[in-house]
C-alpha cells in the first residue's frame, strides 16, 4: 500500500463520513428499529469479537501492529457498553445455539481473543470480571509460559528498536522509493504485512537477513501468557480454545503437519487446564475445507475464521465468522473514544465502507 498526504486525507474524510452516518443512524432511531424487527422477525444473530492485545494507554500511539490493539480505557468503556446493552454469552453456548439451526429471537456477542498475550490478563481480565463478561482465549502453545515472541512481534520488535539502524539498509530506501510512508508504524505495520503473503521459507529467510543487517533484538520480557495466569483466568469464567501450537499459517503445511498443529494444541490446553477444549481459531484466519475437517476429527466443536461477519443458526460451524475489533475503528474525528463508531462497529451497518 502506498501511503502519501491525499491518502491520508481520504481516510479522515471517511471516518468523518463513518461518524455523520453512525449519529444519524442511532440518533434517529434507526437502528433501534432495525433490532427491534429483527427480533420480531426471529433473526437474531450471534456477532463474534475478535481481539488480540489490550495495551496500557501510553503504549497504543506508537504500536507497530494497530490492527491488532486497543488501549486498556477503551476495552473497559467498550465492555461496559456491551455490558448495558447486549446479550453477551460463552462462545460455547453461541455454537450450541447456531448449532440447533432454530430461529434466535435476540442478538447474542460472544468475546474472543487470539494468541494469548499477557496483556489479556494484566489489562483485559479485570475489565471482564468487573462487567461479568465471559469469554474465550485462543492459545498459541508453544509460546504459554515462554518468552519466545510470535514472528511478527519479533520483526516488529526488531525494527522497533533498530530503527536508526534500519533507516540506513537498502529495504528502508527501496520502500521509501516505493512511496511507502517513513512513518515508524505504518512502515513496520507495512513490512509484516508483505511478510505474511509470503511463503514460509521466503518469509524465514528474509527475516534472518534482516537480523544480518541491523542486529538481533534485545532480550524481553515475556508477551505471552503462563499458564499460572490461565488457570486464574479459568476460575474467574474465561475459557480457553486451540490455535495451534507454532501460530504456522495452516494454509501453509502439508495435511499430516496440520492435524499436528491442531491437535496437539488441544491436547496441551486440555492436559495443562483439566478441561475439555471445544472452539478452534485458525491463525490468522486462515482455513480451507482440509482445515475444517481436522478441526472437526480433532473433537472441536467449532472453529473461529477473520471472516468479517455475523453468524447465523444453521451456519458452518467451523468457519463462524467474526468482527475484528481495533483501537482506530471506535475513535471519532476529535480522537475520542466513540460510543457511536462501537455501536455501528456491532450492527454491521459499517461493512459497506470495507467494500468501499
Amino acid at each position: 500500500m502506498v501511503w502519501k498526504e491525499s491518502q491520508g486525507e481520504s481516510l479522515n474524510m471517511k471516518l468523518i463520513i463513518k461518524w455523520v452516518v453512525g449519529l444519524i443512524i442511532i440518533y434517529s432511531g434507526l437502528l433501534w428499529l432495525i433490532e427491534f424487527l429483527r427480533r420480531r422477525m426471529k433473526r437474531g444473530r450471534v456477532t463474534i469479537l475478535c481481539y488480540h492485545r489490550v495495551l496500557d494507554d501510553g503504549q497504543i500511539k506508537d504500536y507497530y501492529r494497530p490492527a491488532i490493539a486497543v488501549s486498556v480505557s477503551v476495552f473497559r468503556k467498550q465492555m461496559k457498553m456491551l455490558q448495558e446493552r447486549y446479550n453477551i454469552i460463552s462462545l460455547e453456548d453461541a455454537v450450541s445455539l447456531l448449532g440447533k439451526k432454530k430461529p434466535l429471537e435476540k442478538d447474542y456477542i460472544v468475546i474472543t481473543f487470539d494468541d494469548g498475550y499477557m496483556d489479556n490478563y494484566k489489562n483485559a481480565f479485570p475489565a471482564l470480571k468487573e462487567c461479568n463478561l465471559p469469554s474465550t482465549i485462543f492459545l498459541a502453545t508453544d509460546y504459554i509460559n515462554s518468552n519466545r515472541l510470535l514472528w511478527t512481534d519479533e520483526v516488529g520488535m526488531l525494527l522497533e528498536e533498530k530503527w536508526d539502524v534500519f533507516l540506513q539498509t537498502e529495504l528502508f530506501r527501496t520502500l521509501k522509493d516505493i512511496g511507502i510512508s517513513d512513518n515508524k508504524a505504518i512502515l513496520i505495520n507495512e513490512i509484516i504485512s508483505i511478510l505474511k503473503k509470503m511463503d514460509e521459507d521466503t518469509r524465514n529467510a528474509i527475516i534472518a537477513r534482516l537480523k544480518e543487517n541491523i542486529g538481533h533484538s534485545v532480550e524481553m520480557d515475556a508477551l505471552m501468557l503462563t499458564w499460572e495466569q490461565i488457570r486464574e483466568m479459568m476460575a474467574g469464567g474465561i475459557s480457553f480454545g486451540g490455535h495451534t501450537m507454532s501460530h504456522r499459517f495452516l494454509t501453509m503445511l502439508t495435511p499430516s503437519v496440520k492435524e499436528i498443529e491442531i491437535s496437539k494444541s488441544k491436547d496441551i490446553v486440555e492436559q495443562n487446564l483439566k478441561e475439555r477444549v471445544l472452539c478452534f481459531a485458525y491463525p490468522d484466519g486462515r482455513f480451507d475445507k482440509e482445515c475444517k475437517d481436522i478441526a472437526q476429527k480433532c473433537g472441536f466443536y467449532g472453529a473461529c475464521s477473520m471472516i468479517t461477519g455475523d453468524n447465523m443458526p444453521g451456519c458452518n460451524l467451523f468457519a463462524l465468522k467474526r468482527r475484528d475489533i481495533e483501537e482506530s475503528a471506535c475513535i471519532d474525528p476529535f480522537g475520542r473514544a466513540s460510543k457511536t463508531l462501537f455501536l455501528m462497529e456491532m450492527s454491521g451497518i459499517y461493512d459497506i465502507f470495507r467494500r468501499g
